[in-house]
């Protein structure tokens, strides 16, 4: 038997927060006015007292509101950073940031193409649109603008190279202006994707804003009412935000194909006497939540290797993050991790380089990806695995060293 002294582990975390200005001045607008569409609904609705049944069939273009999705990268003509996932309120927007809308809208009148179609974008702060003002041009953009039109990716009115949408059939337009003319042709009983460029030009934080387009067309006009079982597309400005725990495990806990030998705490793993020939196993359990547009990005650094007064080591294992291999021990010793995290950024051997219970990497002076998620996430949990194994050629003594965690928010 020979005496290790347990290693200690110092946590560094770096928080990284935007700072959101919360003054907000609403300007009026007047409110768009009903389609003659919704009227007639309503005159089939109050009928005239008969026992029969009426199905409405319109004969003019009706279109309906379906998914949607907000995204960060607006200088792409076809974004790839979303802020949440289809139908999903994100939380986070700071002031001044401009973001595109993926809007699906279906086409139900089955009868008539929509001829000529416009899209204009409106906001209310309450899901019944009580009180609604359109977003603003980006010439009449002044401070006291809430929302506004922005230049992003793609020209105003161009069709779309793409969908995003999961419910999307056809591409329709870029909408940088809600008061320019389009000359596209809504396919009836399609379901065409719009897009949307706007800026949080001068918003309250932790306010919800709900928006929903008003169409223009050949021969009608009105509100692009909600399909069955959609909402309005939705959004909350607010500052970053990020929660980042770590937990020690205790001995005999069973995960990611070991079972742990010892008990550790958030700040330290003590893995004391050492048994030749034998893994002794380590464990803590991350917790990450984050509502950065990007997601986040959990490294690992050491500040020296495990060494002992006369300077030896113990021997780091071959694995590296990149590229992982299996435990082995080398003539003396082995010393490693294991991350519980299955995909990671794709690098080496790629993101799923951890996917296998029997992958090990070597801890390094350079900090080293060991959980990554491109978009935000709420409690999100994996087990970082520590394994150490010596021999009888291992020279004795107190070995000990310094592991630093860095957690990054990304925008």
């Amino acid at each position: 038997m020979k005496n290790f002294k347990k290693i200690k582990l110092i946590i560094t975390l770096v928080l990284m927060l935007a700072v959101i200005d919360d003054k907000i001045v609403i300007s009026q607008y007047d409110r768009p006015t009903g389609s003659s569409l919704d009227l007639q609904m309503q005159e089939y609705q109050q009928g005239s007292g008969s026992d029969l049944d009426f199905s409405f069939s319109p004969s003019e273009y009706t279109p309906r509101s379906q998914n949607w999705r907000w995204y960060s990268d607006y200088q792409n003509e076809t974004p790839s950073y979303p802020l949440a996932e289809e139908n999903q309120t994100p939380s986070y927007l700071k002031q001044g940031q401009i973001i595109k809308l993926r809007l699906t809208i279906r086409e139900v009148g089955e009868a008539k193409n929509g001829i000529n179609v416009k899209m204009r974008l409106e906001w209310a702060t309450s899901s019944n649109f009580a009180s609604s003002y359109f977003v603003e041009e980006i010439s009449n953009c002044t401070a006291t603008s809430v929302w506004c039109y922005a230049d992003g990716g793609g020209l105003d009115n161009e069709l779309l190279s793409t969908t995003t949408l999961s419910d999307a059939q056809i591409v329709a337009t870029h909408n940088e202006s809600g008061i320019s003319s389009s000359t596209y042709t809504h396919t009836a009983s399609s379901s065409a994707e719009w897009e949307f460029v706007i800026k949080n030009n001068n918003t309250q934080e932790g306010q919800i804003y709900f928006f929903r387009a008003l169409f223009s067309e050949a021969s009608t006009t009105g509100v692009v009412l909600t399909n069955t079982g959609k909402t309005y597309p939705s959004i909350i400005p607010g500052s970053s935000q990020l929660s980042f725990s770590i937990q020690g495990l205790s001995s005999g806990i069973s995960t990611e194909g070991v079972t742990t030998t010892v008990t550790t705490t958030p700040t330290s793993i003590p893995f004391n006497m050492l048994s030749f020939n034998v893994s002794q196993i380590g464990a803590q359990r991350f917790t990450v939540s984050t509502n950065a547009p990007k997601g986040y990005k959990v490294l690992v650094f050491q500040r020296d290797d495990l060494r002992n007064a006369s300077n030896n080591i113990i021997v780091p294992i071959s694995g590296t993050n990149e590229f992982p291999t299996s435990w082995q021990v080398s003539s003396s010793s082995s010393y490693g991790y294991h991350t519980g995290d299955d995909v990671l950024s794709n690098i080496g051997n790629g993101p799923t380089r951890f996917a296998a219970s029997d992958t090990y990497a070597k801890f390094e002076t350079t900090a080293k990806e060991i959980s990554f998620n491109p978009s935000p996430i709420d409690n999100f949990s994996f087990d970082l695995i520590f394994r150490i194994e010596v021999k009888e050629t291992q020279p004795a003594g107190d070995y000990q060293s310094d592991i630093v965690y860095i957690v990054l928010p990304v925008f």
